[in-house]
């Protein structure tokens, strides 16, 4: 439970560059520049251990990855930097900073968190498990508040930009809709591989559904480009409507997928629900814009460091 919380909070928050902080501190040697915001070594050594493990596993060393499998990886690291640097710069842009306010629940939020382990050798255990330093966890933090703000900032003239037309375009481009079979814990793979199956019409699909699934909700949801895992909505745009996915794996847990036709019925219902939703997308799309176009140099002698 306690590190199902804390890794509740990595993927909700974004990564930061740092200022003077009372935390535990990293290696704080300048890596690079990304429009103009200076990356540290301990950020850039976190999100370098984080994308390894998400591509290739924990167990695989740096050194033992090939030459393609390198490049794949750094491109991966800097293009999160980018993402995550962009919040900064667009917040910048449109005038939002932090307060002494805002920086108090950013610590709030954190001081819950290590709460939650009770013991300081376990919560310490756990950020270097995640080559993480204290410091980044602090501004990881902070940062997820000043993404709110940006946000909060942002969202009603994103808002008032969506006419009718506009926002039945983009319902039109970015949505999809399907419902799945979810299943988690131990073995999720091969225990839905096994309820698949079974499956092999749309009845026996929703059958299955209100057998076996542990998802929330268990009908058809309307989704947006960006809304669910990338490995969920990989497998759903890749399915014509009334089609099933064979098994999906993703950090949620193994997914059915069955897509299913997006009616103007459907829409009508959920108006407000997908309008809510493109201006999330729109202010998303926004920040990876600004990411894309920031200027990233690393300084030299730097780029890739020599982690094992």
């Amino acid at each position: 439970m306690k590190r199902t919380i804390l890794t509740v909070i990595l993927a909700l928050v974004s990564l930061a560059l740092f200022s003077c902080s009372p935390y535990r501190t990293g290696d704080m040697t300048n890596v690079m520049v990304i429009g103009g915001q200076t990356v540290k070594a301990e950020l850039y050594t976190y999100v370098f251990y984080k994308n390894r493990d998400q591509y290739f596993g924990a167990d695989r060393t740096v050194s033992s990855l090939t030459a393609e499998e390198r490049e794949k990886l750094d491109a991966a690291v800097e293009w999160e930097l980018r993402r995550y640097t962009a919040v900064y710069n667009e917040a910048e842009k449109y005038g939002v900073t932090l307060t002494g306010e805002d920086d108090a629940r950013a610590a709030d939020n954190m001081t819950a968190v290590r709460n939650e382990y009770g013991d300081d050798e376990l919560y310490y255990a756990e950020l270097e498990k995640r080559h993480m330093s204290e410091n980044v966890f602090y501004e990881q933090c902070r940062n997820l508040v000043l993404d709110d703000k940006l946000y909060k900032a942002r969202a009603d003239a994103i808002r008032e930009s969506l006419t009718p037309e506009k926002l039945r375009a983009d319902i039109d481009e970015y949505c999809y809709a399907a419902v799945q079979i979810l299943w988690t814990g131990k073995d999720a793979a091969k225990t839905l591989g096994r309820i698949a199956a079974s499956i092999d019409t749309a009845e026996k699909f929703y059958e299955a559904v209100s057998k076996y699934s542990v998802d929330t909700v268990r009908g058809v949801r309307i989704c947006i480009v960006g809304e669910m895992l990338s490995p969920f909505e990989k497998a759903a745009l890749a399915l014509a409507p009334g089609e099933i996915s064979p098994v999906v794996e993703s950090a949620e847990g193994a997914h059915i997928i069955m897509r299913v036709p997006l009616t103007d019925a459907m829409i009508e219902g959920e108006l407000e629900n997908l309008r809510q939703k493109d201006v999330v997308r729109i202010y998303r799309a926004e920040l990876e814009e600004a990411a894309r176009e920031a200027k990233a140099e690393y300084l030299k002698g730097f780029k890739g460091l020599n982690l094992a």
